[in-house]
């Protein structure tokens, strides 16, 4: 194995930068008291599910139109923080914040997930009145977002402001070191800079959202195919209030299917069971919400 100071410095740079983004998502997952959930869910509406199961698709969203309008934005507040105690940070960090006169935006593209598939909160906010909320293993999510043309993450999402805050500063003072140690361009260290503020633009999210326990499939839009419809191909979808930018991401099939409140849940679990069975889709259980909610 060649030894990293055998590396030119372009080189030595982006093995730092991998390393460090591998140690800057850990450092999440390790400070996360969630336990892991065998059985990830994806809240839909009927006709989601339809296209869901029939295509083995799922949409991943341009994050700049989420429901939370702190989206991608609300690292922001600790950048800032860092730059007002470090100030030979600014060069390198105002450029990424709301404070920069040009904003550059590459769109990303989030498909979510939740750890509970049974929450209240969440029918009612995504999947609506005769909703379900589709599982999969993650390891199967994983498997397949690894096999993506484009570069994927996949990690759950963190809500603790103190857990936020320590693990952007320790990892800008990780990049500060190798930066002076490396003498490198401001353009060079820019470039590191900015894939850690990304991944925390990621994956950081307000506290009130973290009953959703969700986890986020991160990917970019692939443009190097024609045909309309295609995988990680740009396609748009009216939303409540505006169009919303999206990709189309491959999924494997359900590990299972939770019906969500409605007035007849008995008669949703026997289409959908018929449904399954027609489709010639094999080992998929279905059950119905335990939520006692029903609205007319």
């Amino acid at each position: 194995m060649t030894d990293e100071t055998d590396l030119k410095q372009p080189e030595r740079a982006q093995v730092f930068l991998q390393g460090e983004s591998e140690r800057f998502m850990k450092s999440l997952l390790e400070a996360s008291t969630e336990p892991s959930s065998e059985i990830i869910y994806h809240y839909s509406g009927q006709e989601a599910l339809l296209g869901i199961l029939k295509s083995a698709r799922i949409f991943a969203s341009d994050l700049r139109f989420m429901n939370d309008h702190t989206e991608r934005r609300f690292a922001d507040r600790f950048i800032e923080q860092m730059i007002q105690e470090n100030e030979g940070l600014g060069p390198f960090l105002l450029p990424l914040t709301d404070q920069s006169p040009v904003q550059i935006e590459i769109p990303e593209y989030a498909a979510c997930f939740s750890q509970d598939g049974d929450s209240l909160a969440q029918w009612r906010m995504y999947a609506g009145f005769n909703g379900y909320a589709i599982g999969w293993k993650p390891s199967a999510i994983a498997e397949t977002a690894m096999a993506s043309p484009t570069m994927t993450h996949f990690f759950p999402c963190c809500y603790d402001p103190e857990v936020q805050r320590k693990s952007l500063a320790d990892s800008i003072g990780r990049i500060k070191e190798f930066v002076v140690a490396e003498g490198l361009t401001l353009e060079a260290a820019s470039y590191l800079y900015s894939n850690i503020v990304w991944c925390a633009r990621s994956f950081y999210k307000h506290p009130s959202f973290a009953y959703e326990r969700e986890m986020r499939l991160i990917t970019f839009e692939h443009r190097n195919q024609d045909r309309e419809g295609t995988d990680y191909q740009f396609s748009v979808r009216p939303g409540r209030n505006n169009l919303i930018p999206y990709v189309r991401v491959p999924v494997p099939t359900p590990a299972e299917i939770i019906i969500g409140p409605s007035a007849h849940p008995e008669r949703a679990k026997q289409a959908l069971d018929e449904l399954i069975i027609r489709s010639g889709i094999k080992n998929l259980p279905t059950k119905i919400s335990s939520a006692p909610f029903v609205e007319f």
